[in-house]
């Protein structure tokens, strides 16, 4: 087990320093459960995450026996909501847990949930926190200190999060002065997120995480998440030492009233989303004077691109997609006309789902765009493959006008997105900002002067 520890620390991806995913804990009242059901639930979830090309059948079949044992873990979970203000801090924190795969959280499932109380002395009081006082007594008779300091604007590198905001760095240093440790911790009022927790003595990450947890005690915070998988697919050894620690097991729920700015966002975007429906249902209605096959991608397209590179979530091309399909059934279109703007958009979301990375690449994004035009295949009234052979109606083959304007309407579509996606942060951002300020001037006014 000490092994399993050890080679914990020195592994080289941020989020596996991070204690790669939390433990649960031996009582089934904070989460976990049956340890022969999470025991099961893990080797069901490693199985399915890892690459199914190297499974074996026996394997594969074992795992699909499983699953309703992973079901059943996750869904006897209890629930931890974590309310987050509208700061950069708590946006941070939102972002993170908004993160998904696959349309599936990334870490509200089933993540270690350390539960903070009023001071540290309740926290190391107990059987429980016995092998935590012991290594901090054994970290501080081997002269390991612990400090901290505030950076601003601090994005975390090597992710998907794009905000940035104020973090505590903290580093451990051994009796000869040299760092041997070091974690980066975002905190916000309520709820913290420790985002890396890497050491090179084992000694050193018990002393730097209770340092960490007597700050954000004395602070007020009571909910410390961490950057890690789910539990069941932490290795047995991180599990075990998140249970010495007390994290417990817990399906992380946002308070509504959290990230308010990805709130206001919503509506603004509604509205570019209903734009961008109205201009596909208006230009399938309209006689285009050219005779170039592909062309209306510059619009139709154009409009799904914009609104998914906007939005930076799944599904908003699918919505705008299936409100062209029915506006365009509803004005008289065949039917394989408006199903072709739904599988567009289910495309659409498909690819940015499957390959995220797409959407950070103009060259990328103009080799995106032929493929969804060739979706456009079921529907005869597209000029595309198989359909409306080379003639004369057409100045263009239909192959080649799909691919030139499917890569001019993506990456136009990119632009476009990527703009009005920032001026809706940009706005949002504005609004929050004088909403804090017309609070903290009702308060004032509203304080009773002191004689």
């Amino acid at each position: 087990m000490l092994k399993l520890l050890k080679a914990a620390d020195h592994r080289p991806s941020v989020r596996a320093a991070v204690f790669d995913r939390l433990s649960t804990s031996d009582d089934s009242a904070r989460g976990g459960g049956d340890p022969t059901r999470l025991q099961i639930a893990s080797d069901c979830a490693r199985r399915l995450h890892s690459d199914w090309r190297q499974l074996r059948p026996r394997d594969l079949l074992t795992a699909l026996k499983q699953i309703s044992v992973l079901v059943w873990f996750l869904r006897s979970l209890p629930q931890t909501t974590v309310r987050l203000t509208d700061e950069p801090t708590g946006l941070v924190i939102a972002e993170h847990l908004s993160l998904t795969r696959w349309g599936i959280p990334r870490f509200r499932l089933a993540q270690g949930v350390l539960h903070l109380p009023a001071d540290l002395a309740s926290y190391l009081r107990g059987r429980r926190r016995q092998a935590v006082r012991t290594n901090i007594h054994h970290a501080r008779d081997l002269g390991i200190e612990c400090q901290s300091t505030s950076v601003a604007d601090w994005t975390r590198p090597g992710d998907e999060l794009t905000r940035s905001a104020s973090v505590e760095h903290w580093w451990a240093t051994g009796c000869d002065g040299a760092t041997i440790g070091e974690a980066w911790v975002t905190v916000d009022d309520e709820c913290a997120l420790l985002h890396s927790l890497v050491c090179r003595e084992r000694a050193a990450r018990w002393l730097l995480h209770t340092a960490i947890v007597e700050r954000l005690c004395a602070a007020g915070c009571r909910v410390l998440l961490t950057n890690s998988f789910d539990v069941p697919l932490m290795a047995p050894g991180v599990q075990y030492f998140q249970r010495l620690l007390g994290y417990s097991v817990a399906r992380v729920r946002l308070q509504p009233n959290s990230g308010l700015l990805e709130v206001r966002r919503r509506l603004p975007l509604m509205l570019v989303s209903l734009v961008a429906t109205s201009l596909i249902v208006a230009q399938d209605n309209l006689q285009s004077p050219l005779h170039l096959a592909g062309h209306r991608a510059l619009v139709w397209l154009v409009a799904l691109v914009a609104v998914r590179i906007a939005a930076d979530r799944a599904g908003w091309a699918t919505l705008v997609g299936a409100g062209a399909a029915l506006g365009t059934l509803l004005t008289g279109a065949a039917p394989a006309a408006s199903l072709a703007y739904l599988l567009c958009g289910l495309s659409l979301d498909a690819v940015l789902v499957l390959l995220p990375g797409i959407a950070q690449s103009s060259i990328a994004m103009a080799c995106a765009g032929p493929l969804i035009m060739f979706v456009t295949v079921v529907a005869p009234a597209f000029p595309t493959v198989g359909h409306h052979h080379v003639g004369d109606a057409w100045q263009i083959p239909p192959v080649l006008g799909a691919v030139l304007f499917g890569a001019a309407a993506a990456i136009a579509g990119r632009l476009i997105g990527q703009y009005i996606g920032q001026q809706t942060r940009r706005a949002a951002g504005a609004h929050s900002a004088r909403a804090r300020l017309r609070l903290a001037r009702s308060r004032a006014v509203a304080q009773p002067a002191r004689p």
